[in-house]
């Protein structure tokens, strides 16, 4: 629509021909819509050309085929042509032609094909979970979302730390999309089959799911670094100034390897990912994402209570209250998920028999 109008001689116009447009469409999509209805009635399929007698239909599909293979060529040089003025804005005469911008599309497009081909729509789906299960969405979402401690750093490095806002925004937006888009396009896809990751849902025996799946592994592997960079930041130096100068080295590097064979017997001892993954975010994530910013902002900017005063300390013990609740649920609920786990299952008890020959305490 918007290339539509501007490439039109008369731009001013465009109003009057989308009026009309949108006019004919909406009248063509009701009057197929009732007359196909009208047809076919309760035997109507998802298309309607798949109602027409089979040599009729035919034709219809072919041009039909025509028409939606056609969009898909439309949108494959759309989507090209934008991206490569992006390039351009950027590289200015180093730019590729269009086409290599469009054969960079084929692994997405390929994937997004993959994703509406194995997603279908299911009565069975379960849209919303019982309220027993939110102590667990509440550590997973949690843990996935709580970053303060790589976020931070990040903060104190930036060249200019003014524009810190924009980034956090721009980034947590970005990713709550991600996270939206794979969790509902996973669900759909492999409903209550569904695992821990999804990448474990993926088919085992396929090239591309296996290079994701070791993609996946390898990304996780370096962010282990990451993660590790801030509680070794912390602690070491505690330790460090305990140490003469000369063994100072060597022990940190006892101190790394005892930290990472801790991390491992946690990780051998238990080994549920989903279980794991709520327990660590409603025990420590909860805290450091929801307790404790709100006390500290009340401790750093406390002078009495008046006007905006009271508005703040009202959302910081709302924050707080929310917090410690899913603190405290979260991580009971997780605690008892992982004992349920280990515990060896209940024998199924065979039903009583009733000894017939006895006299019943009733029986005369």
């Amino acid at each position: 629509v918007l290339p539509l109008e501007n490439k039109m001689k008369y731009p001013n116009d465009f109003k009057k021909v989308l009026y009309a447009g949108m006019s004919l469409v909406t009248g063509l999509y009701l009057s197929m819509g009732i007359l196909g209805y009208l047809c076919f009635r309760s035997s109507l399929k998802d298309t309607i050309t798949l109602d027409l007698p089979e040599n009729e239909g035919r034709l219809v599909n072919a041009f039909l085929i025509l028409t939606q293979l056609g969009f898909c060529c439309v949108y494959f040089v759309f989507m090209a042509d934008n991206l490569q003025q992006v390039y351009e804005n950027f590289y200015g005469d180093k730019t590729p032609p269009v086409q290599v911008f469009v054969v960079i599309l084929l692994l997405p497009v390929y994937l997004i094909r993959e994703i509406i081909n194995k997603t279908h729509t299911d009565k069975a789906l379960v849209y919303v979970a019982g309220i027993s299960d939110l102590p667990i969405f509440f550590g997973s979402a949690i843990y996935a979302f709580e970053g303060i401690g790589v976020v931070l750093p990040l903060e104190n490095k930036m060249k200019y730390p003014n524009d810190f806002k924009k980034v956090l925004y721009a980034g947590m937006s970005l990713v709550t999309g991600l996270y939206l888009s794979m969790g509902i396009l996973g669900y759909l896809c492999f409903r209550s089959s569904l695992k821990d990751t999804i990448t474990l849902d993926l088919p085992e025996n396929e090239g591309l799911y296996l290079a994701v799946k070791i993609l996946f592994s390898g990304a996780i592997f370096v962010s282990y670094g990451l993660q590790f960079y801030v509680p070794v930041d912390i602690i070491w130096p505690t330790f460090k100034n305990k140490l003469p100068e000369k063994y100072q080295v060597f022990g940190e590097y006892v101190f790394r390897t005892i930290l990472v064979i801790i991390t491992l017997l946690l990780a051998v001892s238990i080994p549920k990912l989903g279980y794991f993954i709520s327990l660590v975010g409603s025990l420590a994530s909860s805290a450091l994402a929801l307790i404790f910013p709100p006390i500290l902002e009340e401790l750093t900017f406390y002078k009495g209570y008046s006007g905006m005063s009271k508005l703040r300390l009202l959302k910081n013990v709302l924050i707080i209250t929310f917090g410690l609740l899913g603190f405290v649920t979260g991580t009971f609920v997780s605690i008892l998920d992982i004992v349920e786990a280990f515990l060896p299952p209940s024998p199924t008890l065979a039903p009583s028999v009733v000894n017939t020959t006895l006299p019943l305490p009733f029986t005369t």
